[in-house]
């Protein structure tokens, strides 16, 4: 079977093909072969689909993801962390593809703006949005896979995209820091990096009751923050703690 009739057949399933070098290339492997910004918002039609099997066909099979393609991707980049991510709630596609090292999840776009892409090793401390777990990440607008049968790659479905459930979003919670194995010292640092300071904290109180932190621990939760802008882990001098005392008072 040639390169583009597979690409057809990834079609049919709802995928977006594009070349990618294959996975023993020593310095570009696994990446895009041909340059694919236009790819991000249009579908190769069957006569591009051709030229590229002309020019390149010993390539394997790649897509982008995000509102064009239709779907996103949760990468699940590591066996240990399965388990993990089916009870973050993350694993509830039946369109599952397995990689070299892990697991793709096929969700539909919800088609409502675009959704950043997320490097679990890199999401911020104040992400709320995605766990900040190497090894865990998740393709949207303006992301890339690789799909079957690039490499090892295979399909642990028989089901196509029109299958898959619409992305729900995610949204951290402390408890779900009960999912991790509090032994293991990678997953320890879940929980740290997640942790608010307390002048996040304070902010995220005041958000969600308007904008305002209301009578009962108000004088508590404010005395809390003073500590903190003073301290040296807020990086303040003490006339910049006092100033920022005052802005978040007179709020």
């Amino acid at each position: 079977m040639t390169w583009d009739d597979t690409a057809n057949e990834l079609i049919d399933m709802g995928i977006k093909p594009i070349p990618t070098f294959p996975e023993d290339h020593p310095t570009k492997k696994k990446q895009p072969r041909f340059t694919w910004k236009r790819w991000q918002t249009e579908w190769p039609d069957e006569a591009q689909l051709e030229e590229w099997a002309k020019q390149a066909p010993d390539s394997e099979w790649g897509s982008p993801t995000g509102a064009d393609s239709g779907y996103v991707v949760v990468d699940i980049d590591s066996e240990d962390l399965l388990d993990s991510a089916k009870a973050l709630g993350l694993c509830t596609s039946p369109v599952v593809a397995r990689t070299t090292r892990g697991y793709h999840y096929y969700y539909r776009h919800p088609g409502n703006g675009p959704i950043k892409n997320k490097v679990g090793s890199a999401v911020a401390r104040h992400d709320k949005t995605w766990p900040r777990v190497s090894g865990l990440d998740f393709k949207a607008d303006g992301g890339f896979v690789r799909v079957p049968p690039s490499g090892s790659m295979q399909w642990l479905c028989t089901v196509d995209l029109s299958e898959a459930p619409i992305w729900p979003g995610y949204e951290f919670s402390m408890g779900h820091l009960q999912h991790f194995d509090k032994a293991d010292a990678a997953e320890l640092g879940f929980a740290e990096l997640h942790a608010m300071t307390p002048l996040e904290e304070f902010l995220d109180a005041a958000e969600k009751q308007g904008g305002k932190i209301r009578e009962g621990g108000r004088n508590q939760a404010f005395a809390r923050l003073c500590g903190y802008l003073a301290s040296s882990a807020s990086g303040l001098s003490i006339t910049e703690a006092e100033q920022r005392a005052h802005e978040l008072a007179d709020k």
